[in-house]
């Protein structure tokens, strides 16, 4: 673990909240549903049978993410994104997403980021949770 990571995650810890900190309905289900539940199934294939998302792509390479968020135009689609605190290139790339204008919700799962585009999500928000280990 780079000593950026270590950092990162460092601020992750202290930020991330559970279920119960958490005032979204939709992002309460979800840490319900798909982050809390123990599983040897991947993250991308629990959030595709929860949630009913028809598009969920990602890469490890953060120089691509900026291309697959413009590719994403429909509002039922997940961007997930792996390794968003790996060094300060992805955090960076990972910021830039998160601000983006198309992008209503983020989460920050440490080892991932997810973006969801629903136009149902009035306002901007962003989380950090804390999601489950494989079991």
């Amino acid at each position: 673990m780079s000593l950026h990571a270590l950092t990162e995650y460092i601020k992750y810890r202290l930020k991330a909240k559970t279920r119960h900190g958490v005032h979204s309905p939709f992002v309460y289900a979800l840490v319900e549903n798909v982050l809390r539940k123990k599983s040897n199934t991947p993250l991308e294939e629990r959030l595709k049978s929860c949630l009913g998302m028809e598009t969920i792509s990602g890469g490890n390479n953060a120089r691509d993410w900026k291309a697959r968020l413009e590719g994403m135009r429909d509002a039922n689609s997940i961007l997930l994104v792996p390794g968003i605190h790996k060094s300060p290139l992805h955090t960076q790339y990972w910021n830039e997403l998160v601000a983006d204008k198309k992008v209503r919700l983020s989460i920050d799962l440490y080892q991932a980021g997810l973006l969801l585009f629903k136009d149902e999500f009035k306002e901007k928000q962003h989380f950090i949770l804390k999601a489950a280990s494989a079991k």
